[in-house]
């Protein structure tokens, strides 16, 4: 059977240069990652491994997973059978929980695919760079500091405005203004599924936003490496994966994955809005017919 491939906007990660895999040539296979054909690919795109011809299975790589077990004990399996549902534009991890919260905001806010990709590969691109860095996902209780990265993104992204031409919209202007706002979006976006904000309001009326200022006394968010006595490890709370622990956990409003997931989709919405008015000049960019 042949699967249906992800959406084009769901299946890019963009950079300066192409980086050619260890497995061969950048070219070695018309088909590349998320269904992608080496002519769709955007002269930025970076390649880490190769998906099946189609002349084969397209919901197989042909090289084993550069992150291992990331997405279970298949190495070869494309994004767990469910390329429908989620993307793996960089060839390592199935990415849906920050995919599917920018899918519609971004869509709707930014006419330019290569704008929405950018800003897509930066969120994702968290995972792989900021990996250890507990306040680019709030982890290990660093609300605190993660609310001063969201505030230092807020000011780069309008001083780094400032220098892009809405009458000659030049890439290099416009890169760093969305690699910024994607990575903030990242930080935003984990919070839902990285704190307890969800088991304290899921069996509620209603799950609220929260204003990212004031800090409950009850809020607390997993540790990724050592873990306090006392503390609650990241595994204990990680709700971005639909089959995690805490993201099976039914409650009154959902399963903990889709109230996550629906909380990130709606910040994500006021984020792009905001972003209208700290980018008004990437933002005309970005939608030229």
């Amino acid at each position: 059977m042949v699967m249906a491939l992800p959406k084009l906007e769901d299946a890019s990660a963009l950079e300066p240069t192409l980086r050619q895999t260890r497995v061969g040539r950048a070219d070695f296979n018309p088909n590349l990652a998320s269904g992608l054909r080496r002519s769709q690919v955007p002269k930025r795109t970076r390649v880490t491994r190769f998906v099946a011809p189609r002349s084969r299975r397209m919901d197989c790589w042909l090289q084993r997973d550069p992150k291992l077990y990331v997405d279970g004990m298949n190495l070869y399996e494309y994004v767990t059978s469910e390329p429908t549902n989620a993307a793996d534009p960089l060839g390592l991890f199935k990415a849906k929980y920050h995919l599917e919260a920018n899918d519609q905001a971004l869509q709707s806010h930014m006419k330019s695919w290569e704008c929405r990709s950018l800003v897509n590969s930066a969120d994702i691109d968290v995972d792989l760079y900021d990996l250890f860095s507990p306040e680019y996902h709030f982890d290990a209780d660093t609300f605190l500091s993660a609310i001063s990265l969201l505030n230092g993104f807020k000011l780069s992204i309008e001083a780094l405005d400032k220098e892009v031409d809405p009458c000659d919209c030049k890439y290099s202007k416009m890169k760093n203004v969305l690699i910024d706002f994607g990575k903030s979006l990242h930080v935003y976006q984990d919070f839902y599924s990285h704190s307890n904000w969800v088991e304290h309001y899921g069996d509620t009326s209603s799950v609220p936003q929260w204003d990212f200022s004031s800090v409950p006394t009850w809020l607390t968010s997993g540790y990724f490496l050592s873990v306090p006595p006392g503390k609650l490890s990241h595994g204990d709370l990680n709700k971005d994966h639909e089959d995690s622990p805490a993201g099976k956990v039914q409650y009154r409003q959902g399963s903990g994955f889709q109230i996550a997931l629906m909380r990130a989709t709606v910040e994500t919405w006021d984020r792009v809005r905001e972003f209208v008015k700290l980018a008004p000049n990437t933002y005309k960019c970005c939608n030229e017919d």
